[in-house]
């Protein structure tokens, strides 16, 4: 195979790459900053005398229609209810 074949074909690889990369950012969002998020809303729920043990789950999530972030947090004592913050 010629040089310049190979190195064309690395090329739109590494286009392709990138393009799915930019793509699966604008459909998910960060993960890095879901993390953050969710790392201080626990901060945040513990500086307000929750209990760790009273606390389900913390869950971020990305809305790519709105461009928003919101956090979504589940307690023990009402299973079937989230309360929600952007």
């Amino acid at each position: 195979m010629k040089k310049w074949i190979r190195y064309t074909l690395y090329i739109l690889a590494a286009l392709f790459l990138l393009v799915m990369g930019w793509i699966y950012l604008f459909l998910n969002g960060n993960p890095v900053h879901i993390y953050q998020l969710e790392k201080q809303m626990k901060e945040q729920l513990l500086e307000q005398n929750y209990k760790e043990s009273e606390i389900s789950s913390i869950e971020g999530a990305y809305f790519f229609k709105f461009s928003t972030y919101s956090v979504y947090v589940k307690f023990k004592d009402e299973p079937g209810r989230f309360c929600s913050v952007r």
